[in-house]
């Protein structure tokens, strides 16, 4: 019998050691429940920013190539700009050699003083509070004023 009460008292050390063992195990096993909560609430977060990030990655490249067409536009526009301002160039010094020869034909008008060069790329420098010159009235000078002359006046007059 003795080794009958051995072997009953090693089985419930065992089943104590196996009861203990199941303890642990189900609290771990609860632990790991709780953090699988956690770990899916933050894995949808993190499909929503990833979402939102897509989206904000798509809008910026509509705009990125929004913008991009608008430069193009830009350039497209500075090119003419850049032709047109050659071509007034062109045509005020052939205005301008018209009106002299036109003078010179009559020969009652004197020599019209060349004004200094404007350069082409910025308008020159204006004091603050200085106006623009004004040309000469129509009644001031003896010769008469050709259709080109007035034009150009009216035109030089209109501007601000």
């Amino acid at each position: 019998m003795t080794w009958m009460l051995g072997l009953d008292l090693l089985i419930a050390v065992l089943l104590v050691a196996a009861i203990a063992a199941a303890i642990i195990l189900h609290r771990r096993f609860n632990q790991a429940k709780q953090d699988w909560r956690v770990l899916e609430a933050l894995s949808g977060e993190f499909r929503a920013t990833t979402a939102r990030t897509d989206d904000s990655i798509r809008a910026l490249k509509l705009s990125t190539a929004t913008l991009t067409k608008e430069i193009e536009r830009g350039d497209a526009l500075i090119d003419d700009l850049r032709f047109l301002i050659e071509r007034a160039g062109t045509l005020a010094d052939r205005l301008e050699s018209d009106v002299r020869s036109a003078r010179s034909r009559e020969g009652a008008a004197p020599a019209v003083p060349r004004a200094a060069p404007v350069s082409r790329d910025k308008p020159a420098p204006r004091e603050p509070g200085s106006a623009r010159p004004q040309a000469e009235p129509a009644a001031a000078t003896s010769a008469p004023r050709s259709q080109a002359e007035r034009a150009l006046l009216a035109a030089l007059r209109t501007q601000p």
